[in-house]
């Protein structure tokens, strides 16, 4: 009997699929290097395009920095085009992502003496234009306001912004609609449960089909649970 028992299993072992080889381990056959040597401050990739969009930084020995927008290609990695640059400066880009129909959007901090006085965003309508052709305004633009990341969403035409005004006495998060290529903007929503609070690093998606933001949020303690939120746009 129990040579029929382990010849059976041997049998059944046969029948079933191999398993799936683990993935490998560490970067894949393209890789993107910044045109000077420096970080990269936010990056995207055109899903239906061939090229991908980048800020990035180089650190001088001054503590200042070298500062650039670049386009790459999606297939080989190489930097296509040096799109913004500024030399030994104290301000900085930052890509926020590409959205709509190919519409790529990055930040620029502008910044005097110590911190950032001025926030202006530049749009490149399409991405493989390899150029600034607009501006993206948002409402939510005082001294004190932080657009801090916007939902992903390439292929529909809106999207959602999350932000929080820096100050002392105010930790809500707030979301407004855009359409970024367009520069239209539905209106800014204070969000009032504070487990969506910006010091607890609230997460955004946007639901188009509904036209509501999708917010996810936790107090960040042991065994505390994620609340998800649903905002009307």
């Amino acid at each position: 009997m129990k040579f029929r028992i382990v010849a059976l299993v041997a049998c059944l072992s046969s029948l079933l699929p191999a398993a799936a080889a683990p993935p490998a381990v560490g970067p894949g056959p393209v890789v993107v290097r910044t045109a000077f040597g420096g970080f990269i401050l936010g990056y995207d990739i055109d899903q239906s395009g061939t090229e991908g969009l980048l800020s990035e930084a180089l650190t001088r020995a001054d503590g200042r920095h070298d500062i650039a927008v670049e386009t790459f290609d999606q297939r080989t990695g190489a930097i296509l085009k040096v799109v913004r640059r500024q030399i030994d400066s104290r301000n900085s880009y930052s890509t926020f992502g590409i959205f709509g129909a190919h519409v790529g959007l990055t930040e620029f901090e502008h910044v005097s003496k110590l911190y950032v006085d001025g926030r202006r965003w530049a749009l490149m309508d399409p991405v493989d234009g390899d150029r600034v052709t607009g501006e993206w305004t948002p409402p939510f633009s005082a001294p004190q306001d932080i657009v801090s990341t916007l939902a992903p969403a390439q292929g529909v035409d809106g999207t959602v912004a999350l932000g929080f005004r820096n100050t002392a006495s105010d930790f809500s998060s707030y979301v407004f609609s855009t359409n970024v290529g367009a520069n239209t903007f539905g209106p800014v929503i204070r969000v009032a449960d504070p487990v969506f609070d910006w010091n607890l690093s609230p997460v955004i998606a946007i639901d188009p089909q509904r036209h509501r933001a999708v917010l996810g949020g936790s107090n960040g303690c042991y065994g505390c649970s994620t609340a998800i939120g649903l905002v009307d746009l």
